[in-house]
């Protein structure tokens, strides 16, 4: 049984076992959509792919999509024409919620199964629209890389090296000298030093200040996902919320917001996964194997990008065991 099931149309309800998505914006085979449901998934123009692609700049195996400890990656399967990931050449890399990868002339946008509905029945974006948050990506990106070798220059600091008036030395140290003597004498403080007048209030500024504004095109997609990520929030709906913030971190590194309600949301999920944890021993003492059962599977659901997370396994080896005292009883 191949790991992805394929949809002709772009509007696909979420499916049974689906753990994430690949819609086709681009290409021969454009409105298409592949449900996945294995953790390894090939992409090509082969038989043998999960995702099999009409594009004839396509390798028979392109390109494979894989959930690791870590989250989703994709690398090229040394592909003639290789891949690019969110318009940049790669060889591999981790993919995270609605980027894209391109293979030939082929555009797939990988959307994993937290997603809200909304997103995963939302319209295809355009070719043109597609471009522009590629591009604004991008370059807002390398925005962020260049601030690294950006050379400040200190402000309202006198400068030294600027030429001295004529005679104008010896009076300041003329004048400067009686100052100390006078201050000596009279065993009083030294005058305080004047402070540098602030150039147009530069020396206010702080670094993040500094920082390039992001353009329209991106703020645009930050502000979407923010959005959607507040409303999963409010609604309780963690998970979503955590995916939604993480994209706008990717769009707009650092922005505040999406900073402190990811790591909100992050504080939630662990609380939930406590409270169902101890639902669980409260349950197997009181005999109700179903609702145990319940409580596992949502510590599952909420760790399953996290299947190292000792939480997980211990969830499945609980689940086994439930399993194990089912047949028992049935016996």
């Amino acid at each position: 049984m191949k790991a992805a099931v394929r949809f002709k149309q772009p509007k696909v309800d979420r499916q049974q076992g689906e753990i994430a998505r690949l819609r086709i914006l681009q290409g021969p085979d454009q409105g298409a959509v592949f449900v996945i449901v294995g953790p390894i998934v090939k992409i090509g123009r082969g038989d043998e792919s999960d995702v099999m692609i009409s594009d004839l700049k396509a390798s028979r195996l392109h390109a494979e999509l894989s959930f690791t400890p870590s989250g989703w990656k994709v690398r090229d399967l040394a592909s003639a024409n290789g891949i690019l990931l969110n318009g940049r050449e790669t060889t591999q890399g981790p993919i995270r919620p609605n980027e894209t990868i391109t293979i030939g002339a082929t555009v797939l946008e990988f959307i994993p199964a937290e997603s809200p509905t909304r997103v995963l029945n939302a319209p295809s974006r355009s070719p043109e629209q597609l471009n522009h948050e590629q591009a604004g990506f991008l370059a807002q990106q390398e925005r962020v890389r260049a601030m690294g070798a950006v050379n400040l220059k200190p402000v309202g600091l006198p400068n030294f090296n600027a030429p001295k008036p004529a005679g104008g030395n010896n009076r300041v140290l003329i004048i400067g000298g009686a100052l100390v003597a006078a201050v000596m004498i009279l065993g009083g403080d030294p005058p305080p030093k004047p402070k540098a007048k602030k150039a147009d209030g530069d020396a206010d500024r702080t670094l993040a200040q500094y920082m390039p504004s992001p353009d329209a095109g991106t703020q645009r997609s930050a502000d979407r996902f923010l959005k959607e990520g507040m409303r999963e929030y409010r609604e309780r709906n963690y998970l979503r919320a955590q995916t939604q913030f993480e994209t706008v971190l990717q769009i707009a590194p650092g922005h505040p917001l999406a900073t402190k309600y990811l790591q909100n949301s992050k504080i939630a999920i662990a609380d939930e996964i406590k409270s169902h944890q101890e639902g669980y021993k409260k349950a197997m003492l009181s005999g109700k194997l179903k609702s145990a059962r319940a409580h596992l599977e949502a510590i599952r659901r909420l760790l399953f990008r996290e299947p190292s997370n000792p939480a997980y396994i211990q969830a499945g080896e609980d689940l086994l065991s439930l399993d194990g005292i089912k047949k028992g009883g049935a016996s």
